[in-house]
C-alpha cells in the first residue's frame, strides 16, 4: 500500500477479501488497485510535478483479510493498522504510526512522526524515528527501538531482549 498524502487505516477482518473505501485528491494521476499472484498492490500515483496547491491528499480505509502481511509507505500521511497479523512493514516520511499488535514482526519506521504500538502476543519488532517518540506496551520477544531526537517508552512485555537507543 503506499499514499503520498493523507491516511492510511487498514483493519483486519475474517472475510478473504480486500475492500479499499475512502477518498482520493481531486488532482491525483492514477489509483491502482492490482492482484498479482498472492500480492495485492494499493498505490495512489500522484503527478510527478506538484505545483501550486495541488489536491492529492487521499484518505484510504482498508480491510484486509487477518493473517495479510502488509508493506505499507506513505510520504505525508498517517498509517493506522489494527487486527491484522501477519508480518508488517510500515514506512513514513512524515507521518504517525499506530498499531495494534498481535503475534506478528512488525517494523516501524517515520522520519518525521511518532510511533505507538500495542501488542498482544509475541513478535519481533525494530522501531525507528528520526524525530518523534517511540511507544510500546506489551509487546513480547526481541525489541529494538532507536528514535534521533525522541522519547522511547517499552513496557508491559515479556522480552527476550530489548534494545533502546536515542540521540537527543
Amino acid at each position: 500500500v503506499y499514499n503520498t498524502s493523507g491516511s492510511i487505516e487498514i483493519s483486519g477482518w475474517d472475510r478473504g477479501e480486500i475492500e479499499v473505501t475512502g477518498t482520493v485528491g481531486d488532482d491525483i494521476e492514477e489509483f491502482v488497485f492490482e492482484r498479482s499472484g498472492k500480492v495485492t498492490t494499493i498505490k495512489v500515483n500522484v503527478p510527478k510535478r506538484i505545483s501550486g496547491h495541488r489536491d492529492v491528499s487521499s484518505n484510504l480505509v482498508i480491510r484486509v483479510p487477518q493473517a495479510s502481511s502488509l508493506d505499507v509507505g506513505t510520504v505525508s500521511a498517517d498509517i493506522d493498522v489494527e487486527g491484522v497479523r501477519g508480518e508488517q512493514e510500515l514506512q513514513a516520511v512524515s507521518g504517525d504510526s499506530t498499531k495494534k499488535l498481535f503475534d506478528s514482526d512488525l517494523c516501524a519506521n517515520t522520519v518525521s512522526g511518532d510511533i505507538d504500538v500495542v501488542a498482544e502476543g509475541e513478535g519481533e519488532a525494530r522501531l525507528e524515528t528520526v524525530s518523534g517518540d517511540i511507544t510500546a506496551r506489551g509487546l513480547s520477544g526481541e525489541v529494538n527501538a532507536e528514535a534521533v531526537s525522541g522519547d522511547i517508552d517499552v513496557r508491559g512485555g515479556a522480552f527476550d531482549e530489548v534494545r533502546a537507543e536515542t540521540v537527543n
